[in-house]
């Protein structure tokens, strides 16, 4: 007995008047995409010889053109699965807007960072020239070496430069040092052991490169970055002669003294700096397209780092406020995190935390870190990072491309929002998930 015939009431018929329409509400969309060495690699195993950097160029490109319904005049529509370009649709006055974060052992962001957020004085692993009581040049010291790096600001606003002179060069003169735009991360937490999987949650209050919003101040340099200078930087062995011939035999934290007619010389490091990031805008196809060719790979797989500097970017109450959180505006805010491996560090590697041999910013200070230890801590801090990221209601979406391993497959979806992990195990699956993204980030809204 239906509750109608219990109040007396005989069946009605009613009419119902519905309208849907597919709408796009505003977005932001921040990719934060794995370009490190193994991208300019072929999925293994295959049967493709294609690097997977180019379809993940193909796959963002499809993206853009699912979303923003521009066509890209470089991919056909073949590529993307599709049988004709996209054609403009109802966006009206619907605000879409892209970012990027490129990613591997460095995110390269400096130039998008106001000049106070930049450290004056920096200090690095470098060298420092000796003279004797004639002021004639007689050796170096190698050593942690403070240097004012504040060469690197211009005046005005954000007039970012692109080299300084250092006291590095021949004899002790002053050389050009070339800054490709990457950082050095500020003030972090150092592991009190070799078991770094329960120290961060919570993240450490110590550790202020992990809040994501916290605005630096000049009068705290441990809250400002250091621009990454890797021709500024030398590693210090001993040497030992072996068969009259002088070589390198180990390691050392101690300042080393090298005579100017003695043959030792010290190693560089490695350097590696990805494509620089963007903060939100609305892009032409055109220029879309022409950052995503330009991607360059290379480098270890720091993922911390670039989950980082995603959400740091992306963050409508961080440094980036008045970008990310215009008055008036509701916007939905998505992240799409693409990866194609496991961590993969090196103690030797020139990272946002200096060269972890010498430097030992994450690690305890009294035993050098190991790959192992340092792919362990990397881990741990995007497992935080993750769950920070969530906690921002930013929709995070993971994507694992290629051939990954059980471990880092189950890491990275408990790292998705629910029901936002894809792996793609080909170009072709690649293309799809990323179109299957764009498709979900759109919406079907009732408008009547």
């Amino acid at each position: 007995m239906t509750l109608m015939r219990v109040l007396g009431q005989k069946s009605q018929a009613v009419s119902v008047s519905c309208q849907a329409e597919l709408r796009v509400p505003n977005t932001d969309v921040m990719f934060v995409l794995d370009t490190t060495g193994s991208m300019d690699e072929p999925i293994p195993n295959s049967g493709s010889t294609e690097p997977k950097i180019d379809g993940l160029r193909k796959a963002v490109k499809c993206f853009y053109e699912a979303l923003a319904k521009q066509n890209i005049t470089d991919i056909q529509p073949s590529d993307c699965g599709e049988t004709s370009d996209p054609t403009a649709s109802n966006l009206g006055s619907v605000q879409m807007r892209f970012g990027f974060v490129p990613y591997a052992v460095n995110v390269n962001v400096g130039r998008l960072l106001p000049l106070d957020y930049m450290a004056d004085r920096w200090t690095y692993q470098s060298r420092e020239a000796s003279f004797d009581t004639k002021n004639d040049f007689s050796g170096w010291t190698y050593k942690p070496v403070t240097f004012n790096v504040s060469g690197l600001k211009g005046t005005g606003k954000n007039p970012w430069q692109s080299s300084l002179q250092l006291p590095i060069g021949d004899k002790g003169a002053n050389t050009t040092v070339n800054w490709a735009g990457c950082i050095e991360e500020r003030q972090t937490f150092r592991a009190p052991d070799s078991d770094p999987s329960n120290d961060w949650d919570p993240i450490p209050s110590t550790a202020l490169d992990m809040d994501i919003d916290l605005v630096p101040t000049k009068s705290n340099v441990a809250s400002q970055w250091g621009p990454m200078l890797p021709s500024a930087i030398w590693q210090r062995y001993n040497f030992t002669t072996f068969w009259g011939i002088r070589v390198r035999s180990t390691r050392s934290l101690e300042n080393i003294s090298v005579a100017a007619n003695s043959s030792d010389t010290m190693p560089t490091v490695a350097d590696s700096c990805p494509t620089a990031a963007r903060t939100f805008q609305t892009w032409e196809a055109s220029d879309f397209s022409k950052y995503v060719n330009d991607l360059t790979t290379g480098g270890s797989t720091y993922h911390d780092i670039g989950l980082l500097w995603g959400a740091r970017i992306m963050s409508p109450t961080g440094i980036f406020a008045e970008l990310n959180a215009p008055k008036n505006m509701t916007i939905e805010r998505h992240m799409v995190f693409m990866t194609d491996g496991d961590t993969q560090t090196n103690e030797d590697d020139y990272s946002a935390y200096g060269v972890h041999w010498y430097d030992r910013r994450q690690t305890p200070t009294g035993s050098a870190p190991t790959s192992s230890l340092l792919e362990k801590l990397t881990d741990a801090r995007t497992v935080a990072l993750c769950e920070a990221i969530k906690n921002k209601n930013i929709n995070l979406w993971v994507v694992s491309y290629g051939s990954v391993s059980g471990t880092t497959s189950d890491r990275l979806r408990a790292c998705a929002t629910p029901g936002k992990f894809v792996q793609a195990s080909s170009v072709a699956s690649l293309i799809s998930n990323f179109k299957e993204i764009a498709a979900k980030i759109s919406a079907l809204r009732l408008t009547k």
